[in-house]
């Protein structure tokens, strides 16, 4: 591990917010953008019943203790979001996430990582005849989750997920596949980036009333 992964590793380990800290971070990402403040928070909270993004191992036995968000918790709430937006039912969500979430924390881990080194490292595809209007190169990077699913009849399966290299996620993006149509990739890395940069930055939210 290099320096730099070294640190950010520590930030990762370090990163603790409460709820509504999450709440606006999760709204800042735009992942659901169609749904209103409290709508969001509705959603949250019915995840949070269902064991996302916390484990019983971790819930909080007092119950006037609020629980403290950390990296991977605001991942798989972000993660969640994305689904549900590409049009995965709720409790497809829930079963998929919940079921490999130990994978997953690796996961999540390694997409920040690696956004740009190792696997994430950036692949120029080339276009050999280019028509008007097209690049020639583009550039490729970042680690994205495939969870290999499949919806037939209302029944959702999946053998579990996979985190892909650029080059394999165009390979798994842009195959055609007879009588299967998958659920999309989910740009990982860049989700990651962009919950740690705004997380990091999201202020204090002060409860109660004003004085």
């Amino acid at each position: 591990m290099t320096h730099a992964q070294t640190a950010l590793s520590i930030r990762l380990s370090t990163l603790r917010l409460s709820h509504g800290q999450a709440m606006r971070v999760i709204a800042d990402t735009r992942l659901m953008e169609s749904i209103s403040s409290t709508a969001l928070d509705a959603m949250i909270k019915k995840l949070r019943r269902e064991g996302v993004p916390f484990g019983a191992d971790e819930l909080v036995k007092d119950t006037y203790a609020e629980m403290a968000y950390g990296y991977a918790h605001l991942i798989e709430l972000a993660v969640a979001m994305k689904m549900q937006s590409d049009g995965l039912a709720f409790r497809h969500v829930v079963s998929l996430l919940t079921s490999h979430r130990s994978v997953l924390r690796g996961f999540y881990r390694d997409a920040l990582l690696e956004a740009s080194t190792g696997r994430g490292t950036v692949r120029i595809l080339q276009n050999p005849s280019p028509c008007e209007g097209e690049t020639i190169n583009t550039a490729l990077s970042g680690l994205y989750l495939d969870f290999r699913a499949v919806n037939s009849n209302g029944i959702l399966g999946s053998p579990g997920p996979e985190l892909l290299g650029p080059w394999q996620a165009l390979e798994r993006q842009m195959g055609r596949y007879d009588g299967l149509y998958p659920y999309p990739l989910i740009m990982l890395s860049q989700i990651c980036e962009r919950v740690l940069r705004i997380a990091e930055a999201t202020p204090l939210v002060k409860r109660g009333r004003k004085a």
